[in-house]
């Protein structure tokens, strides 16, 4: 996972990691107590999951949001598409309905096609979505602008859309899922962060009027 952090985030981590185990070696040396050391031990342990888990999901939410877009974007397609646009014309028309980003691309993309009329161009936008289902929509638009109106292109796109629609849906449903999970997890930690407290409180209370006997 460490991966997925630039040289300054990984310094930022190293950095708190030092600065964490110092504050709980200090703690123990002062307190004589284990309630506060292990207290910022988990504290630690938490931040520190956050921080290396935070930069993959932001990742994939890119990801995701851009393979989401696609789909609204390109049900516009396919609607020019059927009107008898070329497939050229189509994309120009669907940039209106994009936001910035996806505007950008899809500018970026008709530019790469007007130097290289192969297949590249289309992939190059495909590896930036991420998903497999989107490339090989891609590819088949570009057979498309290939063939003309042939149907039989036109309908593998129309079958390929379909099922990049279904896997889709079926994604959402997982990330809804995933969220609420995860929602339900911080409860369930604070709770088990608090029960510790409380054990290691207990067992230091009680450590104390054994010492004191």
């Amino acid at each position: 996972m460490l991966k997925n952090l630039n040289k300054t985030q990984l310094i930022v981590l190293i950095v708190g990691d030092v600065v964490g185990i110092a504050l709980i070696i200090l703690s123990y040396i002062f307190q004589q107590s284990l309630l506060l050391p292990i207290s910022l031990f988990l504290i630690l342990a938490v931040v520190n999951y956050l921080f290396i888990t935070s930069p993959k999901k932001k990742i994939q939410d890119e990801k995701d949001a851009l393979s989401q877009e696609f789909i609204r974007i390109f049900s516009y397609f396919a609607i020019y598409i059927k009107n008898g646009h070329p497939v050229y014309n189509a994309i120009e028309e669907v940039i209106q309905y994009a936001t910035p980003a996806m505007a950008e691309k899809l500018t970026n993309l008709l530019s790469e096609i007007d130097k290289d009329k192969s297949v590249k161009p289309y992939i190059s936008f495909g590896e930036e979505l991420g998903t497999l289902e989107c490339k090989q929509v891609l590819v088949s638009i570009y057979r498309m602008s290939i063939e003309g109106g042939d149907s039989s292109y036109i309908n593998q796109f129309n079958f390929l859309f379909s099922s990049l629609l279904q896997t889709e849906r079926k994604q959402e449903v997982k990330r809804l899922e995933k969220r609420l999970a995860t929602s339900s997890y911080f409860p369930l930690i604070g709770s088990t962060l608090t029960m510790i407290m409380i054990t290691v409180g207990i067992i230091n209370i009680m450590g104390g009027i054994v010492n004191g006997l």
